[in-house]
């Protein structure tokens, strides 16, 4: 179980990093074919193609020169084997 929670808490730390790079090919390749993402305005997008196409978008919406994504705290991480769940807040 600990392992499966380091495991998501690098998926984590991948997402910020490659939000950063603008690398919206990468930060699909985080998710599950499954995976759901709800964001920070409360949307859910289901899916990987979903996730990494809205997110392709906001990319293509905001400048380049926008601030880098820091996690403002912790993420709060549930994982097993199969699924995992986590809550994180980041600021820019």
């Amino acid at each position: 179980m600990e392992g499966d929670e380091q495991a998501v808490r690098k998926v984590v730390n991948d997402f910020a990093e490659t939000w950063n790079r603008h690398d919206m090919n990468a930060l699909g390749a985080l998710f599950a074919p499954n995976a759901d993402f709800v964001n920070v305005g409360g949307l859910w997008w289901r899916g990987r193609q979903e996730i990494q196409t809205r997110h392709a978008f906001l990319h293509a919406a905001i400048s380049q020169k926008t601030p880098r994504a820091q996690r403002a705290s912790p993420p709060t991480v549930m994982a097993s084997s199969k699924r995992a769940s986590i809550s994180s807040i980041a600021s820019m």
